[in-house]
């Protein structure tokens, strides 16, 4: 019974596409299109958005684990954009 149960579940997230995919993640995490990757952005090492420098909804108190990075190493370590401040690079 248990190996029925594994296999049926094994064809289930093999039929998973990106698009499926993307689709189970908050619009918080959207990636975002036409970001310039030398821009200049910040992000706090304690959370998983980067934003542009000065944002307010950059937590204050993280302020010494806020570090500098372009928008291009900032996407390939996993950050999303914030909604808030980076809205037109969303894909909305």
């Amino acid at each position: 019974m248990a190996a029925v149960a594994l296999v049926s579940g094994s064809f289930a997230l093999a039929r998973l596409d990106a698009r499926s995919v993307s689709a189970l993640r908050s619009y918080l995490a959207e990636p975002g299109a036409g970001i310039p990757d030398a821009m200049m952005v910040a992000v706090s090492a304690d959370g998983k958005t980067f934003h542009v420098p000065g944002c307010r909804f950059l937590h204050k108190h993280e302020s010494e684990n806020v570090r500098l990075m372009a928008a291009s190493v900032a996407i390939r370590e996993g950050y999303v954009p914030c909604v808030r401040c980076l809205r037109q690079y969303l894909n909305r």
